[in-house]
């Protein structure tokens, strides 16, 4: 059911076609959603093919629940004689019609044409995820929220529960650079691997409950890196989503035993301990990153964007299923030097977390 527009490609034409259809594949139907959330082309040709959908499949219901009406008023069990004037007023026909018309408007009356309707698969056309997002450019933030060294508010509002216990409320390893937009974090000797130092780890963050979130929903968590700093080994940064300290999925990048190199990753923290680490790909101190967690229909992905040498990479890691249906979700950035003398500071900018949440049908 395609809607003639020159804008619209072959391929979402297909792609919406099918979806209507009933006939979409799980890829499939995770691209039209992708599209629904980036494209506002996509979004309007699709409520437009739905909304046309929707009026024929009602014009087809409504010609069968009539028929279906009709097969069950049986003709009248007499014929007229010949010596009687034919009738000019209503055919049985047209009785038939009416009544039919009567059970179709009583039935209505009493909250929908149940009965008639009933077998009949009309298609509820739910509305697009809405993102919600919270954005912070770490140029002084709302008070109540955490406090750097000097006492200006960072734009965070919780740590990661089981984390910075030991900390005092001017934060002496955070430091917000005035005018800048960035946000130091300096590496603790701490790691969620084994519970190392979790009263000292730095893992900021805010809660996804505040944008709507329920524990079903889609989010993403997006940070930038300035200047990547040399660590020890296993030294490491980037960003996270987890409802406590032993149970977290985190990602970005670790250092390797090789001198100034990294390696990106993805890893589950269950119970303490990390599983299911996944890495890729090399980075080096002075690199200018954008680190993105996703969690897209419950699976994670971690995508390291190296804006110094133009390269992209994604990982996936094992599905994180102690995460699924938890509501009370905590996402922000982290910064662990479990091995380093001289701890190092990470500069962080530009954070985002967006939670898509679908419209309340009305």
């Amino acid at each position: 059911m395609s809607v003639a527009d020159p804008q619209i490609s072959d391929r979402l034409r297909e792609l919406v076609d099918a979806y209507l259809d009933g006939t979409i594949a799980p890829p499939e139907f995770a691209e039209v959603e992708s599209l629904l959330r980036t494209d506002e082309v996509a979004r309007a040709y699709f409520v437009r093919c739905a909304q046309l959908h929707t009026d024929l499949s009602l014009e087809v219901a409504a010609r069968v629940a009539t028929e279906q009406a009709l097969a069950q008023i049986p003709e009248p069990a007499y014929e007229p004689t010949a010596s009687r004037p034919a009738n000019r007023g209503l055919t049985s026909q047209s009785v038939r019609w009416l009544v039919a018309a009567s059970l179709l408007v009583g039935m209505s009356i009493g909250g929908g044409v149940v009965g008639l309707f009933a077998a009949q698969s009309i298609p509820k056309v739910s509305p697009p995820p809405e993102p919600r997002t919270l954005s912070l450019d770490f140029r002084g933030g709302k008070s109540g929220t955490l406090g750097d060294v000097a006492s200006t508010r960072t734009g965070f509002t919780h740590r990661l529960p089981g984390t910075g216990i030991g900390l005092p409320a001017n934060d002496p390893n955070l430091r917000v650079i005035p005018g800048s937009g960035r946000l130091e974090v300096t590496a603790t000797a701490s790691d969620l691997n084994t519970r190392f130092g979790l009263d000292q780890a730095e893992f900021p963050g805010v809660r996804l409950t505040d944008l709507g979130f329920t524990g079903s929903e889609d989010f993403e968590v997006v940070a930038a890196v300035v200047d990547v700093p040399a660590m020890a080994f296993v030294g490491q940064f980037g960003v996270y989503a987890g409802v406590a300290a032993e149970w977290t999925v985190r990602g970005g990048l670790v250092s390797q035993r090789e001198e100034d190199s990294y390696r990106q990753f993805v890893v589950n923290t269950r119970d303490g301990r990390d599983k299911d680490a996944y890495f890729i790909g090399l980075g080096a101190p002075g690199d200018e990153l954008q680190m993105r967690l996703s969690r897209i229909g419950g699976k994670f992905s971690m995508a390291v964007e190296n804006r110094t040498s133009g390269a992209t990479s994604t990982l996936a890691t094992r599905h994180s299923e102690f995460l699924d249906g938890k509501a009370d979700v905590v996402v922000g950035v982290f910064a662990c030097d479990p091995r380093g003398k001289e701890h190092k500071a990470v500069r962080f900018g530009e954070f985002t977390a967006t939670v898509w949440v679908r419209p309340t049908m009305k």
